[in-house]
């Protein structure tokens, strides 16, 4: 198992390196040529396309787990050759995932208007629309790609895809930095979307014979509901309500209290997000043996595959983390770290990504067995910060916001995942 989890997990920290190595580039590129308040217009448009684990619910991970139970009822030779039961399984899923793909796409395509009409009606003018439009037309069909790239990954290519991350976030980071370095401004996510679309699609094509066969297949979907759907909306559920305890802030912080302070919490958002990339990697290249040993029952070696994983995750995000910390403190009069929120904001939203580390890496495993414990404390987390939001509309500050999403994601959040892992203990090891 080890060798197998090896190659993969190389090249995932290969691909992740070079995309934390990006995104430092990215960063630097962004306070030498944006203003403080274009900076702020551009990451509240990254918290807008992040809509997209909205739109997608949770469901990518739906189809993962699902695909990686069933995984081993097919054969793949120079041939492809579907097990009778395998290819029931496998075809319903891809086939009505693909649809409930192509129907949320066209939700985005709407949603990414709308808000665009709330939150940027000052900056409306004719390339605007145009720029919208394309932007929104890309960003809905690299939706309508997710299930194709999810059966991929749950079928264990894991090898394939992560060479195929590594050139994709090559591409299109050479892109983007080329598009800011002419001050081209917002227009490297228009063409950002771009080539992640073009890159996507010939991917997939690559894979295009599995797909040829799966689309034989018909939807049944009295067996397939009864068994997706249930977790499915638990998860769109989680992913929805942390949506806006996430990337949706930054669009609060742009219009309740100040374009340019957006702009700071977004680019310290984006640096801490690049820093825990890395260690999601642990526990990302593992899913689909995670499904596996729980359809096999294997309950204790999915235990210690997880719990090893999670710890040298956790451990890699504190290194990172005090790291970047220290180099705020040592640097604080730079440039750079202007563009930073200030030393106290920037600790507690350390803290925050630490907290959102565990509790992101337990939801991996608890979707294995195709439950999704955390999803109402998750809600109840985000009708308090919301609430709390409402209720401070006037006197809103970044401090404040940090403090309320830290204490409720602590209250509710790592209570509920002691509990629901004791259950797990309870029910599975302790009975193996």
């Amino acid at each position: 198992m080890k060798k197998k989890i090896f190659k993969p997990l190389g090249l995932a920290m290969s691909h992740n390196s070079f995309v934390a190595f990006s995104g430092i580039i990215t960063a630097l590129l962004i306070i030498n040529y944006f203003s403080e308040e274009l900076q702020g217009l551009y990451y509240t448009i990254i918290s807008f396309t992040a809509l997209k684990v909205f739109l997608d619910a949770g469901f990518s991970n739906v189809i993962i787990s699902f695909v990686s139970q069933n995984k081993n009822k097919i054969e793949i030779g120079d041939k492809v050759v579907f097990k009778e039961d395998g290819f029931k399984n496998l075809s319903n899923i891809f086939n009505y995932s693909r649809k409930r793909f192509l129907l949320v796409s066209c939700f985005g395509f709407i949603i990414l208007h709308l808000l665009a009409w709330v939150f940027f009606k000052d900056y409306i003018s004719y390339e605007s629309v145009i720029y919208w439009f394309f932007l929104s037309l890309f960003f809905s069909l690299n939706i309508v790609l997710i299930p194709y790239l999810c059966v991929i990954e749950g079928l264990d290519y894991l090898s394939s895809l992560f060479s195929f991350r590594i050139r994709y976030s090559i591409i299109n980071s050479i892109s983007s930095w080329l598009v800011i370095f002419f001050e081209g401004g917002v227009l490297c996510l228009l063409v950002l979307n771009f080539t992640m679309l073009i890159q996507n699609f010939l991917y997939i094509t690559k894979h295009n014979y599995i797909f040829k066969e799966l689309h034989k297949g018909k939807i049944d979907n009295e067996y397939i509901r009864p068994i997706v759907r249930p977790f499915g909306l638990k998860i769109g559920v989680s992913f929805l309500t942390g949506y806006f305890l996430n990337n949706g802030i930054v669009p609060i912080i742009f219009k309740f209290i100040s374009p340019s302070l957006a702009g700071l919490y977004g680019l310290s958002w984006s640096l801490f997000s690049i820093i825990s990339t890395l260690p999601k990697q642990f526990i990302i290249v593992i899913r689909p043996k995670l499904g596996l040993l729980f359809k096999e029952k294997s309950y204790k070696q999915f235990w210690n595959l997880f719990i090893n994983n999670f710890f040298k995750s956790i451990s890699l995000y504190l290194f990172l983390a005090l790291s970047v910390l220290a180099l705020h403190f040592l640097f604080d009069h730079t440039l750079i770290v202007k563009r930073l929120l200030n030393q106290n904001n920037f600790i507690l939203m350390s803290i925050l990504f630490l907290v959102l580390n565990v509790i992101g890496n337990f939801t991996h495993f608890f979707r294995p067995q195709l439950k999704e414990p955390l999803y109402f404390l998750n809600v109840i987390s985000t009708i308090s910060v919301l609430i709390f939001i409402f209720y401070f509309i006037d006197n809103l500050s970044v401090e404040y916001l940090l403090l309320s999403i830290i204490i409720t994601y602590l209250l509710f959040g790592i209570t509920g995942l002691t509990h629901y892992t004791y259950k797990f203990h309870k029910t599975y090891i302790n009975n193996s």
